[in-house]
């Protein structure tokens, strides 16, 4: 996963599709050094993340706290927060991501193609 960017096709809580404030798509971006950057439209968000046992584990999430001025976008940053900091399960299938979690799915594209390892 290092190197990747993701960017949210589609977002559901509860079984039904949950809209997101006007312009905005959630975006996680995947380090060389093991860490996870988050976006859902105004805060960033960061921590170690591992991918053992089918699950994601963001460990030491933290999270920037700007003022967003956009009604709604606080409560998305909260809501990815919680789903991140919850360990859901993830699959990949080719360049599609899926994160469930106890309540919502959000399913991700890839962003950037995935660079091929040149090295022998």
């Amino acid at each position: 996963m290092d190197h990747r960017v993701f960017t949210s096709t589609s977002v559901t809580e509860h079984g039904e599709p949950r809209d997101l404030v006007e312009g905005t798509k959630v975006e996680l971006r995947f380090t060389d050094d093991g860490r996870l950057l988050a976006n859902a439209g105004c805060n960033q968000m960061q921590g170690p993340v591992s991918w053992d046992g089918g699950k994601l584990t963001v460990t030491d999430l933290s999270t920037t706290y700007m003022a967003c001025l956009t009604p709604g976008l606080d409560e998305q940053d909260e809501w990815l927060s919680r789903l991140l900091s919850a360990t859901p399960s993830w699959r990949l299938d080719g360049t599609t991501l899926v994160l469930t979690g106890e309540d919502a799915e959000i399913v991700f594209e890839a962003a950037e193609p995935e660079v091929a390892d040149l090295r022998t």
